[in-house]
């Protein structure tokens, strides 16, 4: 489990733009939602440790921070090309390297990614001639070596057309079943029959941390995302 404990950050002294966030995350699939400036970015980036606020986070009891947090956590921002020169092949087998995969285990551990995530008839095509869907399914196999407990995709789907989002968020439910994936998106429509939970921010603070059925109905009736989406921005005083 995933525990974010009283967490509040500011890129400026004063002036949060996180405040008092505490979450206790599954595994399952959990929408971040909330409009530009809500803090979701900022979020992410202190559950990957790239920022660091008062409070505490822990992975299974482990604090974020630490080596053994980073080995069982995986990030995958909204353009995934780092190295888009090598081959595909290279270029798992360097991130493999990063998460500290064993040395003898990284062909095996590269080729069962490569497999799960569907790219194994292009693991000797050069990255930037790969389509941007085939590039987005590359960054799917790089987040799953090592075997993560947790998964962090920011906006992961931005600029790719209704056909490849819908292929990517099917791979992502296939791919990592069991671990707590906490996907961040404006498109709504795409993941809300992923989610198993909804979390909203609005101004740095939660509005919304509920069971994706309990979000759907919590108008008294089954609404749109678009009408959850407006109510739920005028709700900022805690957690609904």
């Amino acid at each position: 489990m995933l525990q974010i404990k009283d967490l509040t950050f500011g890129y400026k002294k004063n002036v949060p733009v996180l405040k008092n966030i505490s979450l206790s995350l599954s595994p399952g699939i959990t929408l971040l939602a909330g409009e530009n400036g809500s803090g979701k970015s900022t979020l992410m980036r202190c559950l990957t440790g790239m920022l660091h606020g008062s409070g505490e986070i822990t992975l299974e009891g482990v604090p974020c921070g630490s080596v053994d947090y980073a080995r069982m956590l995986s990030y995958l921002p909204q353009r995934f090309d780092v190295y888009p020169t090598l081959k595909v092949r290279e270029i798992l087998r360097f991130v493999a390297e990063l998460k500290g995969v064993a040395k003898d285990n990284v062909l095996t551990e590269t080729e069962r990614v490569a497999q799960q995530a569907n790219v194994t008839p292009f693991l000797n095509t050069v990255f930037k001639k790969c389509s941007e869907g085939m590039q987005r399914r590359v960054g799917i196999a790089a987040a799953l070596l090592g075997d993560p407990k947790l998964v962090i995709l920011d906006e992961p789907t931005a600029g790719v057309d209704p056909q490849e989002r819908f292929r990517f968020y099917q791979s992502i439910k296939t791919c990592f079943s069991g671990k707590i994936v906490l996907i961040s998106t404006h498109i709504l429509d795409d993941i809300e029959s992923l989610a198993s939970t909804v979390v909203m921010l609005t101004k740095g603070q939660i509005a919304c941390d509920l069971p994706y059925e309990a979000f759907v109905h919590s108008l008294g009736r089954e609404a749109t995302m678009n009408e959850l989406w407006s109510y739920y921005q005028e709700h900022t005083n805690g957690t609904v």
